[in-house]
């Protein structure tokens, strides 16, 4: 059965397993679905712009949910720990995905992020295990600290080719991560942004100003593939060209 409901809470111990939601306001409350466990999918109304913070947080048994095009941000910790979903539509009209949005999502293979998209906060998808593959968007800038820590399984991960900043641990632990390619308008990598991938190759391509710290070169005992005539690399002998 699906369930229809407006206004701007949700009675939890309705617990439906479906849900059609439709919104008077413009932006799906903080917390509004936080800890509907049996909750298995969920269709969204055009009308909502913002989905806000922790809104599906801990329904542990969402498996779907199509968020209509209108949307504008995903907040903090929208689907933390929402650890049955496997499918998410993200509209074209989305610009900004929070802190913690999809943290622990244990079950997402896969997810496309639109151009759209300029901003990812942190560990936005950090613990993500089952996490296979992402293409960062191009408008992205920043790769904000620890946003895929913990994806044990992701192998594929492609940066925006006008990339600037990489921030702490944002591969963290990735030890089936083969390669990584870091292009020329870089500026600044964080001393741990690839620690503990046990598998890793980075393949550098940076640029005279850019900040790398000296221990960045060694990724566990693999090389790092680049440009070793950079000043802050030029002395370390595990670099290839």
């Amino acid at each position: 059965m699906w369930y229809a409901l407006k206004g701007s809470s949700f009675p939890k111990k309705a617990r439906s397993q479906q849900l059609l939601f439709q919104m008077v306001s413009h932006k799906l409350a903080h917390m509004h679905f936080c800890g509907c466990d049996t909750l298995s999918s969920v269709i969204i109304a055009n009308s909502v712009l913002i989905i806000g913070d922790s809104a599906f947080s801990g329904c542990k048994e969402l498996v779907s949910i199509v968020i209509p095009d209108g949307v504008i941000t995903i907040n903090n910790y929208t689907f933390f720990q929402c650890t049955s979903l496997k499918f998410v539509v993200i509209p074209t009209s989305v610009n900004t995905i929070g802190d913690g949005a999809f943290r622990e999502c244990s079950t997402l293979t896969s997810i496309y992020l639109p151009d759209s998209i300029i901003h990812i906060g942190e560990n936005a998808f950090s613990y993500c295990s089952a996490l296979q593959s992402v293409t960062i968007p191009k408008g992205v800038k920043h790769i904000q600290n620890w946003i895929f820590c913990g994806c044990i399984s992701l192998t594929l991960l492609i940066f925006p080719t006008e990339l600037t900043h990489i921030g702490s641990f944002v591969v963290g632990g990735c030890s089936v991560l083969l390669s990584i390619i870091v292009p020329s308008t870089i500026l600044y990598i964080s001393s741990t942004a690839f620690c503990g991938c046990d598998s890793l190759v980075v393949n550098m391509d940076f640029n005279q100003d850019a900040l790398i710290p000296h221990y960045l070169c060694k990724v566990s005992e693999r090389l790092l593939v680049g440009y070793s005539h950079h000043p802050m690399i030029s002395n370390v002998s595990n670099i290839v060209v």
